[in-house]
């Protein structure tokens, strides 16, 4: 397992609210819906470089959501 950061972050209450409200509706945990809406806004980790030259290639714009919560759940299980 790779290793973890901790972070300490400040949310406004209402995206906060926002965000506790979609991860009881994907049945996540906060943590693991953060970490889920960061890997779609940005991509998941690369294993390898995306070009020769090191300069990462640029990531499309993140997609609408259209699929269900429970095909979401496979990413990183339910809670942890």
């Amino acid at each position: 397992m790779d290793p973890e950061k901790r972070i300490s972050l400040r949310l406004p209450a209402d995206l906060h609210e926002r965000l506790v409200d979609r991860a009881r509706t994907d049945r996540r945990s906060l943590n693991s819906e953060i970490i889920h809406l960061l890997e779609v806004a940005i991509g998941p980790a690369a294993k390898t470089p995306d070009r020769l030259d090191g300069v990462p290639a640029p990531h499309p714009a993140p997609q609408e959501r259209t699929s269900s919560p429970a095909e979401h759940r496979g990413v990183h299980g339910g809670n942890r």
